[in-house]
């Protein structure tokens, strides 16, 4: 494999990755504020109990109980016909299911159109559709892709070129990719919702750290480049 299609492939790879990375950061901001609206959610009001942005509460009969097969174990509920008829998944926390049996009443708290919660006997658990958690899912794995991204590129890049030539290059792609994920960082941190607040918090920093490295890389292949190019006008001035 030549040089130039090794070089070829890594450019690929960066840029896919790179066009992931920008999917996944927008999905973790759709996720972001879907979190947001749902940790500011309230109870609805008695004139408008169909808003679709506050939840609404509604009694339900459990009619069957079950597991959902799959990788990983989950439970199902479904309930009666009536007002509150529903099927909702729980994912593996069957705590709710020790007293939740078939003809049992149960509240199921709805909020745009899906059930997020189950409340019975003094417990709530929430469901497969409670908004809670992707974002820092998605950003994580923005965080991956765009490491990824940025190796491909970066390795792309040096193979076409000398480190020092063009100058300053490196130094300028280095420091626009670490101002990119600071701010990132900083959307992160300014706008984490109340529930994850800690987990957001981590991300933001670790995506903070990134960026400073990036920065610190970038100038050190700065001086590098500066200190090879004295190297080089140094010997063209002795061989004359």
């Amino acid at each position: 494999m030549t040089s130039r299609t090794k070089r070829g492939i890594a450019a690929a790879a960066g840029i896919l990755l790179l066009g992931i990375a920008v999917f996944s950061s927008v999905e973790s901001i759709r996720a972001l504020s879907l979190e947001k609206d749902f940790a500011r959610a309230h109870v609805c009001p008695t004139l408008a109990p169909n808003s679709p942005d506050c939840a609404r509460v509604t009694v339900a009969t459990v009619a069957q109980t079950y597991d959902v097969g799959g990788r990983v174990p989950a439970h199902a509920m479904t309930f009666a016909p009536g007002a509150g008829t529903a099927r909702v998944e729980l994912g593996n926390d069957s705590t709710l299911l020790e007293d939740a049996f078939p003809g049992e009443t149960v509240d199921l708290v709805w909020w745009r159109g899906s059930v997020v919660e189950v409340e019975a006997a003094g417990l709530s658990v929430p469901t497969e559709d409670t908004p809670s958690m992707d974002s820092t899912q998605n950003l994580g794995f923005t965080l991956g892709a765009l490491a990824g991204a940025m190796w491909c590129l970066m390795g792309a890049f040096l193979r076409a070129n000398r480190p020092w030539s063009p100058r300053g290059t490196v130094a300028r792609l280095g420091g626009a990719l670490g101002g990119g994920v600071l701010l990132v960082s900083g959307y992160v941190l300014l706008n984490a919702p109340v529930s994850s607040a800690s987990v957001m918090e981590v991300v933001g920093a670790l995506l903070a750290v990134v960026g400073l490295l990036c920065v610190r890389a970038a100038k050190s292949m700065e001086q590098r480049v500066r200190t090879a190019e004295s190297a080089i006008n140094g010997g063209k001035r002795r061989r004359r």
